[in-house]
């Protein structure tokens, strides 16, 4: 995990913030995409969120 640590390193840098922030914010723009792709894909069947669960 040395790879993830030096990257995460180099962007906490170039950003001037902590590395704890770099992957807090890489989590919540994954998270971002993973709810638009169920959105999409919700849309697309004609279901709505509050028909389903998961």
């Amino acid at each position: 995990m040395s790879a993830v640590d030096d990257s995460l390193g180099k962007l906490a840098d170039k950003l001037s913030v902590s590395r704890e922030e770099v992957a807090r914010g890489i989590v919540r723009i994954a998270n971002s995409n993973m709810v638009n792709a169920l959105k999409t894909g919700f849309r697309s069947t004609g279901a709505t969120t509050h028909e389903t669960s998961l």
